[in-house]
């Protein structure tokens, strides 16, 4: 009897077996499919609606291996698939990622992707913005990269100054802190290029620079990658090519003052809402800047109208916190080193050669300096005789658990900030008046 029911359970067991390997066989061919990354319709599936981003990255490793024609066809594939409507927004933001991050060989992005990004940047393709942002990401890996050619590199400057069009906002229907981060990434594009021109003759990318530079209403992020852009190009070379940098003394002159007073509008949104939280009773007042503020009537030096740097480094009245003051501080820190930078770029081009701009320059440098001076080490870095280089001043880092305590604070900062403002104004109707 035991030995019928062992016999008779051995064909039992081999269909389960078979059934088993069948399976397996199934499920690694499945899995095979989707590793592979070249059927886009998986992207489709309600099964993978949480895996796009896994698919993007097949997608991308499977680009890797294919011939030229057949990756070419693999990118016009995944244009269709950015640009169709019915699809959800995911799919298609990581089809326009996908294009962005394909590569020819090693890290080296695709030659051909160029063209396919152009389209769907292009000013009557009208895409949302998710797949601009997506596109200009691949954009700028394109102008990035090493030895770009000559026909992708006009492709990247034709493509990020149509970004760059002030009214890019209003032509595409864009909320204006999405236009701004287009517009900031296109300048980084642009930037990456170091060129005057970015192709060809003329000084077309260099001029962008210098108009957003110029501009008052140019936020923070893309004054910072316009001076950045203007510090990255060789200027002595283009000098000597016949390109006038004198003008750019002036530029970042300009530039500096409007990132002060955007930094002040800053600080003093930032003491505004501090105040009313800790007490609602203040939305009635008038804010710092009024009348009475440091900003007043009749032009006065708002360090001596405050009695000195001692007298705004009081308490802020529950008007920001730690994390307020690091952040505000090291966004002035950057902005500050981006100036720092582009001075020293126009200084190693500007020579000896006129010693009135040269003057001017070195003023801008050292106005530059003291407010990173400053951030560093408080009041003292306002007395003369300060040697940061010395013992005693200089900065230790903190210990693992320790808080970083700055030598300064919201409020101390922004008189500083107002005292710069105002000699630079002064400055300006100085030089005016001879």
């Amino acid at each position: 009897m035991p030995c019928f029911t062992s016999m008779r359970s051995l064909p039992i067991q081999r269909s389960f077996l078979f059934l088993a390997g069948v399976l397996c066989f199934l499920f690694t061919a499945v899995l095979a499919t989707a590793q592979d990354g070249s059927n886009l319709d998986l992207w489709s599936s309600a099964d993978q609606a949480n895996n796009i981003h896994l698919l993007r990255r097949d997608a991308v490793a499977a680009a890797a291996s294919m011939g030229d024609q057949e990756r070419s066809a693999f990118l016009t594939k995944l244009a269709d698939l950015a640009k169709d409507g019915t699809k959800t927004p995911a799919i298609r933001f990581n089809a326009a990622l996908a294009i962005g991050e394909i590569s020819d060989s090693g890290d080296k992005p695709c030659a051909a992707a160029a063209p396919v990004l152009q389209g769907l940047l292009a000013e009557d393709a009208k895409q949302p913005d998710f797949i601009l942002l997506a596109s200009l990401l691949g954009m700028v890996r394109q102008a990035s990269a090493d030895g770009i050619s000559d026909a992708n590199k006009a492709i990247v400057v034709d493509s990020l100054t149509n970004i760059l069009d002030p009214a890019l906002a209003k032509k595409r229907n864009l909320q204006p802190q999405i236009a701004s981060r287009l517009q900031t990434l296109a300048v980084k594009g642009l930037a990456a290029l170091k060129s005057v021109s970015g192709h060809g003759d003329g000084t077309r990318v260099l001029d962008t620079f210098v108009r957003i530079a110029k501009d008052p209403a140019s936020d923070l992020a893309l004054l910072d990658e316009a001076l950045l852009g203007i510090a990255g190009i060789d200027l002595k070379a283009a000098a000597e090519s016949g390109v006038d940098v004198k003008p750019l003394v002036e530029v970042i002159d300009t530039a500096y003052s409007t990132i002060i007073t955007k930094e002040i509008s800053m600080i003093e949104m930032q003491t505004i809402q501090g105040q009313v939280s800790s007490n609602p009773g203040m939305r009635t007042m008038g804010g710092p800047g009024g009348p009475g503020g440091p900003g007043g009537p009749g032009g006065m030096n708002p360090m001596n109208n405050m009695g000195g740097m001692g007298g705004m480094n009081m308490g802020m009245n529950g008007a920001g916190s730690q994390e307020e003051l690091e952040m505000t501080v090291a966004q002035c820190s950057y902005d500050v080193d981006c100036v720092k930078r582009a001075v020293k770029a126009v200084t190693g081009a500007l020579g000896e050669e006129d010693d009135v701009l040269a003057a001017s320059l070195k003023k801008l440098g050292d106005r530059a300096e003291k407010t990173t001076s400053f951030i560093a080490y408080g009041e003292q870095a306002l007395d003369d005789d300060f040697d940061p280089n010395a013992k005693e001043n200089r900065l230790r880092p903190a210990g693992k658990n320790d808080q970083v305590m700055l030598p300064i604070t919201i409020v101390g900062l922004k008189a500083f900030l107002e005292n710069q403002k105002w000699e630079i104004k002064a400055s300006a109707q100085r030089a005016g008046a001879k």
